[in-house]
């Protein structure tokens, strides 16, 4: 197992640890809306939002690097013959 993992693993356990034992309704303000809801909800859908952007910037920042290094290649292809 990765020392990433390992890491992600106990951020979890933090995370569920801390919004179990916070379970009263907060107030949420977006601009004209006032929502309460538990804090758990919150956070589970603010972890969902930043592990969706997160997943997201990371694919749309693969697909470039392999775009920009596949002319690299070709070139280096062509030396070879």
């Amino acid at each position: 197992m990765s020392t990433r993992s390992i890491i992600l693993i106990i951020l979890a356990c933090a995370i569920t640890i801390i919004s179990i034992q916070n379970m009263h309704p907060v107030s949420l303000k977006i601009f004209f809306w006032n929502l309460e809801l538990p804090l758990i909800i919150l956070t589970f859908f603010v972890l969902l939002a930043g592990f969706t952007i997160g997943y997201t910037v990371g694919t749309l920042s693969r697909g470039r690097h392999m775009r920009r290094d596949r002319p690299a290649q070709e070139m280096d292809n062509r030396n070879t013959e």
